[in-house]
């Protein structure tokens, strides 16, 4: 819509797309079934993600009852939370769902979807042309902060709001065409339920009054002078004035409750502190975000992909600000709304002290799509009549190719790297480890959570809703489970080694241990470090747990190798020492491998590189063949200073003398892949002899980026029908073919021949 000083300066605009009809032709109906499609395809990505602290609050305090619903509603929870409606929406669904987290990703991704449909009709009923109506939504459906907000029912306020809120303008719009006061009425219950799902929809009066008076003047003729929109604005000022009324008697009794301590701790750190004025320059960075440019990305080729991202986006805004100048900059009365709307409903977010959260702009940008859908209608409008219909679907679609590119890069890097997805791979890693150790729980179970390393672990560990062990409660519903925490100033009790209903846990390197049978007998844990390939101590272990290095020395006494520690000559008999191995970047517990097969005195056929042979595949593909990116640079290297394991990357194939092999003997190896490293590869031992050469062990190797250690497999091979003959072992890590060589590790450990075990051979 054009605005005009008056009636004698009316020209039909140049810049008005086509009539509006009430039902989209068929390749309309299909852009807009592809748009929902794309989106689909971009905000998919997360169905693996473990809960989140949030979603798991959902998870833990949905009601049970009646009563307990009733009284969601009526105060804030102890939690110092009132968002009811997103209760009983969880109570609904927990039922069916149960505690599995992969159906609960359908729930965000349907409802943005949702919404996007709800959108596009609301563009609609505003917008003279079918490109407006269809660019406005594909920069909301398509922005980037949909990767955030489809994550998982974390957000369950933001996807809930955004629908109650379109639902209600819709609603009002069509009361406010039919005159029907029971149709207000209904816009008005929906946005009670909106103010209940959560605070930020007390400024919902202003997109109500916005879409309502918009909705008016779609009715006008164009052009339209300005004493026509305001009076447009005055007349739809009374049907918002409900919506006002009840955000301001709301917002009266948020604050009357925060004033007393039942919402939100309102500490120097906390993340609902409201300060506007603090932070005030980072708040800056919703206005960036908005236009869908993108941070810094934490994924491969992160600077190149963002590079990118900023020259496609740019030439969109430039394409935007031409726009904006050839019509000298006079802006349209949507264009002009729609700024209105996103500075007016981003208020909350500027609001707060410090928490800058991009998912915020869930709403906001509602406005900012309004403004860019009136550019899409320019854009259709500067074709001629005979290919303005054509136009109508091929303006929107190239707009929405440099949005859709840039939240693509964008919900990558946030679904590698975002806090969300850290907690999401920390609980899941723990919950995964802790149910390998236990199956199953006692009646009763207190968990004891020693101090962790890395910074802020222990507060996440410790948080709501899992502080009082709920997140395991949950999987082991047969058992009460209670938390307790070192660094909060819980002790262990001084009869824990009579206890089978104490499990003491140390966090450590991404990964949850059960160190409960090393303070069996002594009540305290000696923590070995073995000596690390760098040869200094492990970064990890450099910095003070949680609490204090004097809190942890209280539960543990750490020993480490590369500072001179040395392990004790009756270690094997020792109950508590927890020996562990630090490479590539993780842990590994190496205590049972310590005080079993290193012991048994075999004799190591691996002492050194010298003499063994190594080739690798020229037809696997590796950026230099003089410099393998190993620590040494060759294909065949220890990764341990003692020399007891044994790596090889993938296409390679290395030779290692054994002499003559005595009677009665064996070979025995552990084989393993590195960690997460590579897409995986096949793992053979061959022996050769006189007699040719035997296929001893095969087996594909996969990486498993939630592993916590390194996975070894015990293998023993029977000699006894190769006495007295030279042989050799041909160890080789072979790809499939089209898969990627690098950062394909194969480890072999502690290759020994010593006494046979009685197990006979089978060659392949």
């Amino acid at each position: 819509m054009s605005v005009v000083k008056n009636r004698s300066e009316c020209k039909p605009p140049p810049f008005v797309g086509s009539a509006f009809r009430g039902v989209p032709s068929v390749p309309e109906t299909l852009a807009l079934g592809l748009l929902l499609l794309v989106e689909f395809w971009l905000f998919s990505r997360a169905f693996d993600k473990f809960f989140t602290h949030d979603s798991l609050f959902y998870m833990v305090n949905v009601p049970r009852s009646w009563d307990q619903l009733w009284q969601a509603f009526l105060a804030p929870s102890i939690e110092k939370n009132y968002r009811p409606v997103n209760l009983a929406f969880m109570a609904i669904f927990r039922p069916f769902l149960g505690v599995d987290p992969h159906p609960y990703h359908w729930i965000p991704l349907v409802f943005h979807l949702l919404n996007t449909l709800l959108f596009f009709i609301l563009a609609r009923k505003l917008f003279t042309g079918y490109a407006a109506a269809l660019g406005a939504t594909a920069f909301w459906g398509l922005h980037s902060v949909a990767g955030w907000v489809t994550y998982d029912i974390t957000y369950l306020s933001d996807f809930l709001l955004a629908f109650l809120l379109l639902l209600s303008l819709l609603i009002a719009v069509h009361g406010s065409v039919k005159k029907s006061p029971w149709m207000t009425a209904a816009s008005l219950s929906v946005f009670a339920l909106a103010l209940l799902t959560k605070e930020s929809a007390t400024t919902f009066p202003l997109a109500v009054w916005i879409t309502l008076a918009l909705a008016d003047l779609r009715t006008i003729p164009e052009p339209v002078s300005w004493s026509r929109i305001r009076r447009s604005f005055r007349e739809t000022l009374p049907v918002t004035l409900p919506y006002l009324i009840m955000a301001i008697a709301f917002a009266g009794l948020f604050l009357y409750w925060l004033q007393a301590g039942r919402l939100y701790s309102q500490g120097t750190h906390s993340a609902y502190r409201i300060d506007p004025w603090a932070n005030l320059f980072s708040k800056f960075k919703y206005f960036y975000w908005a236009f869908n440019l993108p941070d810094a990305l934490s994924i491969a080729g992160g600077a190149k992909y963002r590079l990118w991202t900023f020259w496609s986006m740019g030439g969109l805004l430039l394409i935007w600000a031409i726009d904006i100048l050839r019509r000298r900059g006079r802006l349209t009365v949507i264009e002009w709304s729609g700024v209105l709307w996103f500075l007016g409903l981003n208020v909350p977010s500027f609001l707060l002290s410090s928490r800058l959260a991009k998912w915020y702009l869930y709403l906001p940008i509602f406005g900012l799509a309004l403004s860019f859908g009136a550019v899409a209608g320019h854009l259709q409008a500067l074709f001629s009549a005979r290919l303005r219909r054509a136009a109508g679907i091929l303006v929107p679609g190239i707009l929405m190719i440099p949005i859709a590119f840039s939240s693509l890069y964008q919900t990558r890097s946030y679904l590698v790297a975002s806090d969300s997805a850290y907690q999401s791979d920390l609980l899941q890693s723990c919950l995964r480890d802790f149910q390998n150790v236990h199956p199953v729980l006692p009646p009763r179970a207190s968990l004891f959570f020693l101090p962790a390393f890395e910074e802020g672990v222990s507060d996440l560990l410790a948080l709501p809703p899992i502080d009082r062990g709920q997140l395991f409660q949950m999987y082991y519903p047969d058992s009460t489970v209670h938390a307790q925490f070192a660094h909060k100033g819980d002790r262990l009790p001084a009869d824990v080694g009579d206890r089978p209903d104490i499990i003491v846990l140390q966090y450590l390197g991404r990964h949850l241990y059960d160190v409960t049978p090393y303070f069996k007998r002594t009540g305290k844990m000696v923590l070995f470090l073995l000596p690390t390939p760098e040869g200094e101590t492990a970064p990890l272990l450099k910095k003070k747990p949680a609490g204090g290095a004097e809190l942890y020395q209280k539960f543990v006494q750490m020993q480490i190798a590369d500072e001179g520690a040395r392990l004790p000559d009756d270690y094997a008999l020792r109950t508590d020492i927890w020996i562990l191995q630090y490479l590539q970047g993780r842990f590994s517990d190496v205590t049972g491998y310590y005080k079993g097969r290193r012991r048994d005195g075999a004799r190591r056929a691996v002492q050194g590189l010298e003499g063994i042979q190594y080739i690798v595949n020229r037809a696997e593909f590796y950026p230099d063949y003089e410099n393998f990116g190993t620590p040494t640079g060759a294909p065949v290297f220890f990764s341990t200073p003692e020399r007891d394991i044994l790596t090889q990357i993938g296409g390679s194939t290395v030779t290692i003398p054994l002499g003559l092999i005595p009677a009665d003997s064996q070979l025995h190896f552990d084989v393993s892949w590195m960690f997460e490293q590579g897409d995986g590869a096949w793992a053979e031992a061959m022996l050769r002899t006189q007699g040719g050469e035997i296929s001893a062990y095969r087996e594909y190797m996969k990486p498993d980026p939630l592993r916590a250690e390194l996975n070894w497999k015990e293998v023993q091979v029977d000699l006894r029908r190769f006495s007295g003959q030279e042989a050799e072992l041909i160890l080789k890590c072979t790809n499939d073919p089209g898969k990627f060589t690098v950062a394909d590790w194969l480890n072999w450990r502690d290759i020994t021949i010593g006494p046979a075990a009685g197990t006979p051979f089978r060659g392949k």
